[in-house]
C-alpha cells in the first residue's frame, strides 16, 4: 500500500494487490479461536481495510497525476463514506482496545483524505474546519493511552509519527485560517453533484469550544512527543514542534483570554500559558 506518512515507496497498489488471508471462521464470534490462531483474527483484518482505503485515496491524491481533479471532492466524499461506513462494520464483539483502535484508525484515514494535495490542493472553507476538528480529536483520543498503563505498550513509534504529522496539519490548518476556524459559525459545505454522498458532519456543538481544544490540543501532542523523546531517545520530533507550535500557542492564549474580556462567556480558557505538557504516563515504566 502507499503510504500516508510522506514517504514514497517503489511499489503500488496495483503490486501488492493480494486476497485478505481467510479468518477460518464461519459465523464464529470474532473473540473465538479458529484453527490457526488463538483468538479469531478478524478484528485485526478489519486495520487491513481501513488502510485499503486510505491507500486508495493516498494513491489518488498524490501518485495517479499532479494536476487538480475538477471534481476532486466527489472522490473525497465517497472516500470518506466508505471510511464511516468501514467503522460501522466493526466487529462489535471484539477485544476492548481494538475500540480505540478502530476509532484511532477512521479519525487518521480522514484527516489523510480531508488534507491538501495534489488533486485539491485549495480547500473549502468548510474542509479546514473538518481538518481542523477531526485533528483535534484524533490527538485527544490517542492522548488516552498515555492516561492508561494497561494501553501504553500499544502505542508504536509509528503512533508517534502519525501524531507528529497530525500536529503539524493541526498548526498549518489554524495558523493561516485562525479567525475563521476559531469562530463558532459552521462553514456551508461546498456544492458537489447529484448523486454524490453526504460530506462529514461538522455540527454547531464542534465549533463551541475551539479554543479550549486548540489549546489542549498543542499540549497533548508535546505530551506524545515528549514520550517518544523518554522510550526512544529521540527529542528532534518535540524540539520541531515546539518550534512550530511556539507562536499559534500564544496567539491562542492571548486570544482566549480577549475572548472572556470581551464577551464574558467563555469560562474555560486557562489564566495563562498553554498547559503544562504533562508526563500523562508516570504509572509506565521504561524499563
Amino acid at each position: 500500500m502507499s503510504t500516508a506518512l510522506q514517504r514514497t515507496f517503489s511499489f503500488s497498489n496495483a503490486s501488492v494487490n493480494v486476497a485478505m488471508p481467510s479468518t477460518g471462521t464461519s459465523g464464529a464470534s470474532t473473540g473465538e479461536a479458529s484453527h490457526i490462531f488463538l483468538r479469531s483474527p478478524a478484528p485485526a483484518l478489519q486495520i487491513v481495510k481501513i488502510r485499503q482505503i486510505l491507500s486508495d485515496g493516498y494513491q489518488d491524491m498524490y501518485y495517479s497525476t499532479r494536476e487538480p481533479s475538477p471534481q476532486a471532492l466527489v472522490q473525497i466524499w465517497t472516500l470518506c463514506a466508505r471510511t464511516r461506513q468501514w467503522f460501522h462494520e466493526c466487529p462489535k464483539d471484539a477485544p476492548n482496545h481494538f475500540s480505540l483502535l478502530y476509532r484511532l484508525e477512521l479519525l487518521y484515514t480522514m484527516i489523510i483524505l480531508l488534507s491538501p494535495s495534489h488533486r485539491y490542493p485549495v480547500l473549502s472553507d468548510y474542509n479546514k474546519a473538518l481538518l481542523f476538528d477531526r485533528s483535534m480529536d484524533y490527538i485527544s483520543q490517542i492522548h488516552q493511552v498515555l492516561e492508561n498503563p494497561s494501553v501504553l505498550p500499544f502505542l508504536t513509534f509509528f503512533d508517534i509519527q502519525r501524531v507528529h504529522q497530525v500536529g503539524h496539519k493541526f498548526v498549518k490548518i489554524l495558523s493561516d485560517n485562525f479567525h475563521m476556524l476559531l469562530s463558532p459559525t459552521v462553514p456551508t459545505p461546498p456544492h458537489v453533484p447529484v448523486g454524490t454522498p453526504d460530506p462529514p458532519k461538522l455540527h454547531e456543538e464542534d465549533r463551541i469550544n475551539t479554543r479550549p481544544r486548540a489549546i489542549h490540543c498543542i499540549a497533548y501532542v508535546r505530551d506524545l512527543l515528549k514520550y517518544c523523546a523518554r522510550k526512544w531517545n529521540l527529542p528532534a520530533p518535540l524540539e520541531e514542534f515546539e518550534r512550530q507550535s511556539a507562536s499559534l500557542g500564544k496567539m491562542l492564549v492571548d486570544s482566549s483570554m480577549s475572548y472572556v474580556t470581551n464577551r464574558g462567556a467563555y469560562t474555560q480558557a486557562p489564566s495563562s500559558g498553554l498547559p503544562l505538557a504533562g508526563n500523562g504516563y508516570s504509572e509506565y515504566r521504561l524499563g
